[in-house]
């Protein structure tokens, strides 16, 4: 059983835009939302509550009520960044805070291209007139959150297994997974990716997280599949699609095992609230 007070299952996103900026970026955030600054290219020197930061491509700003930022170009060159405006909520339906998240003010991505991949997406994907846009970009901003909550989070003992060649191999798998969860993924591929034996792979992907491979994948898809099922009008068939489950009887029965609740009686009981 996970920790619902930790499962964040649903999100709205309300302003997203890349920009390029040339001397100086400010923002007050003054309402409820929280907001993601990510610098894509440039160096800047910023401010985040009037505290000194350096700005390079990777660095990001996280921003809840309250929070002010100034950013000036380094030196005095055009800079660009992605910027998200949000509201999350959990479990119970309660609007969350990046601070309640356990997140910093700011912090450095060290898999920067998986984050602007997905930031980039969120983007995209807001100013597209593309059907069902509001459920698909709560399942994107879940994912991007979740991405940056587990990077900004790591222990002193992670971040000193970053250059360890196998560590490389398990995060580049895990970053694999995250950008592929629409689709059915299979051993193989993964190991495949890792460069490892099917075999050692699975031992050590275990070793490293503390679940297989196929366990963890699951874990995600489903927890992704909640999101878009209780936010969207998207039918059971339709998001067992779109997570890349082989048919709706698998996708429910996995569904069963890992939540006690068929997806439909998860809907009633989440709607019915």
């Amino acid at each position: 059983m996970h920790d619902k007070s930790a499962t964040l299952i649903g999100g709205r996103v309300l302003w997203a835009n890349f920009r390029e900026a040339g001397r100086a970026y400010r923002y007050n955030n003054t309402s409820a939302a929280n907001g993601i600054l990510l610098i894509a290219s440039g160096e800047a020197e910023f401010l985040i509550n009037n505290i000194c930061h350096k700005m390079t491509p990777g660095r990001i700003a996280l921003l809840s009520k309250g929070d002010s930022i100034e950013i000036t170009a380094t030196p005095q060159k055009p800079f660009s960044f992605f910027v998200i405006n949000f509201t999350i909520f959990d479990w119970d339906g309660h609007a969350k805070v990046l601070q309640e998240l356990g997140l910093p003010s700011s912090g450095t991505l060290k898999h920067k291209s998986a984050a602007a991949k997905t930031t980039k997406e969120i983007v995209e994907l807001f100013r597209s007139g593309t059907q069902y846009k509001t459920s698909r970009l709560s399942a994107k901003l879940i994912m991007l959150i979740e991405h940056i909550k587990k990077e900004l989070s790591e222990t002193p003992a992670d971040k000193n297994n970053e250059c360890d060649p196998v560590h490389k191999s398990i995060i580049k798998v895990i970053d694999y997974i995250y950008s592929n969860l629409n689709r059915k993924i299979i051993l193989k591929d993964l190991a495949k990716c890792a460069c490892l034996d099917e075999s050692y792979f699975t031992r050590l992907f275990h070793s490293t997280t503390g679940e297989s491979p196929m366990e963890f994948i699951r874990r995600l898809k489903i927890e992704r599949s909640k999101t878009v099922l209780v936010n969207s009008d998207l039918t059971i068939l339709q998001v067992s699609s779109m997570f890349g489950f082989e048919n709706q009887s698998h996708y429910s029965r996995q569904f069963k095992e890992y939540t006690g609740k068929s997806p439909l009686n998860y809907i009633r009981c989440i709607r019915g609230r």
